[in-house]
């Protein structure tokens, strides 16, 4: 399987004239791999306790592990909902008009009904026919039938009940009634406390027909009043705070989980990202976005290092432990959360690569940190902007001490977010209610430089190994690696050191070049240090270590000569290996003569030989990939070339300004332009980024040099002695 995806992904290598669909499958493969382990870090549960989810049957029995005070919100919300339901709250406004008009309205319709049963007028369906569309109360004709068979002296004991009934639920009720106590006086006082014991049933039914269609609520809620004083009472109660003491049972496994205990079990970090199959997908979707979002950055924007598997590796893997961390600690750093050194990435990936990476995986993977925590916002800000500060302070750092200052820088930003933010968190610190002499001020200050402490040991420590990982030299490892103590320095200097001091003066002009096109001088310089260690191997082969001997190339033919010339490219790539520097100063050694021609011999092949074969007298190359290479080409066949003139004589002075008189090339001017257009023509810096506005500039730049190595001196008259 592993074998596979390695030759998938070298399929799926960029090369210089790389097809585009060959770049998109490996956006589509290192996305795809990055986005599922992002995805599963934020989702997967990391225990059976982050099961836990509201109104569920609990699957463990949780203890608290530690003791707790923190504010509750859902007790808060519970005694605020309390005290706004509370009936004092409630204001009526009464009409007792409405009271009055209905009894009048209660008597007269009495009186009619008597009216029209003692109407000799009508006879019994007219009787029972005017009573039904009486408009005040609604009667059956059943109930109209039962009124006209009642006696005389039956009925009149209904309506004078009736009337006692109905006052004496006014006084009860204080001439006040509103729509509950309608209902209540209808189903549950009239018929079983009002009504005499000697009523027939008919009698019962009609007495509770007529109280009941005559009383009507006159007192009705004012409800912006009674808003208001809900609100009021809400606004009155105090937060909750609720105490959990150590070993104190939260839930047991079976128990339903209440809103109550899911708060408590999420204040002990242990139902954080829980909520279910949807919580769980919202989590996987947003890992998978932001490694999307993160990768095509990285295609499109940063290639280099897009095309540097190891290096992809690395990103990859420090991210998603920065997360899967951030979710294993946090939880359980409620309290703390301001101590966790999420601005080692930052700093690592600005040591390591280069700023504009850090800073993005900053901001898209810092709220993705601060999600882990209760303090989401205000966390999150926190760690970005120290991250931000570590960035700025650590880029492309190259001394130790820089560590510790970016390890400051991170402390001191990280706590100014904190302090602002510092409400959300004081108060769920119970160490602050517990001893006054610590506030919330001194807490986070104490976390913060907890935090930068930590980023900065961290960096220092993994920046070396994570750099090597990632076949990447960062500025720290150069710096060691331009230590003259340095064993392969040191053996240069030693058993070649006329090719030691050509390469320090070729690190000069190399590093002052590329200084002035923006290029990488650091790197350069350490490159053009090693650029000729494969002449330790044969150290008298070569002119710079020569000055007291004859020429040994005098003794052997061209074709030997050259090829002792072409192996020290070779034999330095092989020594630099053997030694372990880095891959990018080791591709100095083959890249600084390109695949350019032996011209001396080659031309004295061709006095022996007049068809002898060009390619036995070439370079294996590569021609220079980078601009520091290309850089240290040219630096060392201008050194060369111009020190070569001067030892000879032949290196006339600058061309004064107006002298328009015929001179030979060899100028300093005419010889950087001379070595410069050979290596264009030769078509050796073809694969390399350089413009032609780069060129005029690092020209300027070895010219500017070279004068100040080889300008003209006094000649002093010999001293003559006293006397």
């Amino acid at each position: 399987m592993i074998q596979t995806l390695h030759q998938m992904w070298d399929r799926a290598r960029l090369r210089p004239l790389e097809r585009p669909h060959l770049r998109l499958s490996r956006v589509i493969l290192f996305g795809a791999l990055f986005g599922v382990v992002l995805g599963a870090i934020l989702a997967v549960p990391l225990n059976q306790a982050a099961l836990i989810a509201k109104n569920l049957p609990s699957p463990i029995t949780y203890e608290a592990p530690h003791d707790l005070i923190y504010t509750s919100d859902v007790m808060t919300q519970a005694a605020q909902q309390q005290a706004a339901q509370d009936s004092s709250n409630v204001v009526y406004h009464t009409d007792t008009s409405i009271l009055v008009t209905q009894r009048a309205s209660l008597v007269s319709t009495l009186n009619s009904i008597t009216a029209i049963r003692n109407d000799p007028t009508l006879d019994q369906a007219k009787r029972i026919a005017t009573i039904t569309v009486i408009t005040t109360v609604a009667l059956t004709p059943k109930q109209a039938q039962a009124i006209l068979q009642l006696p005389k002296d039956s009925w009149e004991r209904v309506v004078d009940q009736t009337r006692q009934t109905y006052d004496q639920m006014l006084r009860d009720h204080n001439n006040t009634f509103t729509d509950q106590d309608i209902e209540n006086v209808r189903t549950r006082v009239l018929p079983y406390q009002m009504v005499p014991p000697d009523f027939s049933p008919a009698q019962q039914s009609l007495m509770i027909t007529f109280t009941s269609a005559f009383l009507r609520a006159n007192s009705t809620i004012d409800q912006a009043a009674t808003d208001q004083n809900r609100a009021s009472a809400r606004a009155r109660v105090e937060p909750v705070k609720r105490t959990i003491a150590r070993g104190q049972n939260i839930v047991r496994r079976g128990d339903i989980v209440t809103d109550e205990t899911f708060e408590a079990l999420s204040r002990f970090g242990v139902v954080r990202g829980a909520g279910g199959l949807i919580s769980t997908i919202q989590q996987f979707g947003l890992g998978v976005l932001v490694a999307g979002i993160f990768t095509l950055y990285l295609s499109i924007c940063q290639r280099p290092i897009f095309s540097n598997r190891r290096a992809l590796l690395v990103i990859g893997a420090l991210l998603c432990v920065i997360v899967l961390l951030a979710r294993v600690l946090l939880p359980s750093w409620h309290s703390t959360p301001y101590m966790f050194p999420f601005a080692v990435v930052g700093v690592l990936l600005a040591v390591i690569f280069n700023s504009d990476i850090a800073l993005l995986a900053t901001l898209l993977f810092a709220p993705l940190v601060g999600l882990q925590s209760e303090s989401a916002l205000g966390l999150t800000l926190a760690l970005a902007l120290g991250s931000a500060a570590g960035i700025f302070t650590a880029h492309r750092a190259q001394r130790t001490s820089t560590f510790a200052w970016t390890g400051l820088s991170v402390a001191v930003v990280t706590m100014l977010a904190g302090l602002i933010f510092w409400v959300d968190t004081a108060s769920d610190m119970q160490w602050i209610e517990s001893n006054p002499l610590l506030n919330a001020t001194l807490i986070i200050v104490v976390f913060s430089l907890i935090n930068g402490a930590l980023s900065a040991v961290l960096a220092l420590g993994s920046s070396h190994f994570l750099s090597r990982a990632a076949n990447v030299v960062t500025p720290l490892q150069l710096m060691e690696l331009a230590h003259p103590n340095q064993p392969l320095l040191r053996r240069l200097m030693h058993d070649a050191p006329g090719t030691y001091h050509h390469s320090m003066v070729v690190s000069n002009l190399a590093e002052l070049a590329a200084e002035s096109i923006d290029a990488d001088p650091l790197l350069t310089r350490v490159g053009a240090y090693y650029h000729d260690v494969g002449k330790l191997l044969r150290p008298f082969f070569f002119t710079d270590n020569q000055h007291d001997r004859s020429n040994v190339h005098d003794q052997l033919d061209a074709k030997t000569s050259a090829s002792v010339i072409i192996d020290h490219v070779r034999e330095g790539t092989k020594l630099a290996q053997s030694y372990g520097l880095p891959q990018q100063i080791v591709d100095f050694i083959p890249q600084h003569h390109g695949t350019n021609v032996v011209s001396y011999f080659y031309q004295r092949a061709l006095q022996e030989d007049a068809d002898a074969d060009i390619k036995a007298f070439c370079y294996p190359g590569p021609r220079p990939q980078t601009r520091e290479a290309a850089i240290l080409m040219l630096a060392d066949g201008v050194e060369a070339t111009v020190r070569a003139r001067s030892q000879a004589g032949k290196l006339a002075p600058a061309r004064p300004e107006g002298d328009d008189q015929p001179r030979h090339r060899d100028t300093i001017e005419a010889t950087v332009d001379q070595i410069v257009n050979e290596r264009i023509a030769a078509h050796q810096l073809d694969e390399s980024p350089l413009t032609l506005h780069d060129l005029a500039l690092i020209k300027e730049s070895f010219i500017h040099t070279l004068h100040g190595i080889y300008h003209p001196r006094v000649d002093y008259a010999e001293q003559r002695k006293p006397g």
